[in-house]
């Protein structure tokens, strides 16, 4: 008889539970700032892959001879007409800021200004959705020496955003 009211002690006892359930959260509070940093440089990965890609076309158009302009081209996300940020990339070819090469994601006059030949040279998907402010710079400058030959250089550098 004594054995029938002896209690079955399987499982877990709610202290053991709420002790495990307070080592997640800890670990979880540690441990979110890190996943979001890495997230964001994923992220900000995407904008820095299409800027490499535009340098290097750019220095092998320079290469051999078919690239002539001088200027700064501008790498980054900007919104869309639905509201998602698309790689952008804008060229501004003289000092005075004036644009001859300027596209909008979804924009028809891309086109006319040259802009989807260049975004295939360089290899760059302009339709793929970006998380990131950053902002890169290239600048195209000729170094020219004093024969008067042309010498273009290309350099680049984050101008914008978090790095």
């Amino acid at each position: 008889m004594i054995k029938r009211f002896k209690r079955n002690k399987k499982g877990f006892s709610l202290v053991e539970l709420i002790i495990v359930i307070a080592i997640m959260v800890a670990l979880v509070a540690v441990m979110a700032p890190a996943f979001v940093k890495y997230v964001q440089k994923s992220h900000d990965a995407v904008v820095q892959a299409a800027a490499e890609s535009c340098l290097q076309f750019v220095k092998a158009e320079m290469g051999d001879g078919t690239f002539t302009g001088v200027g700064k081209m501008e790498i980054k996300g900007v919104a869309g007409a639905n509201g998602k940020k698309y790689i952008n990339i804008e060229w501004k070819a003289n000092d005075k800021g004036i644009n001859t090469m300027q596209y909008m994601p979804g924009d028809t006059l891309a086109q006319d200004k040259g802009y989807d030949e260049f975004i295939r040279g360089c290899g760059v998907d302009d339709n793929k959705q970006i998380k990131s402010d950053l902002v890169y710079e290239i600048e195209i400058y000729d170094n020219s020496t004093v024969s008067g030959h042309p010498d273009l250089q290309a350099s680049m550098s984050v101008v914008g955003g978090d790095s």
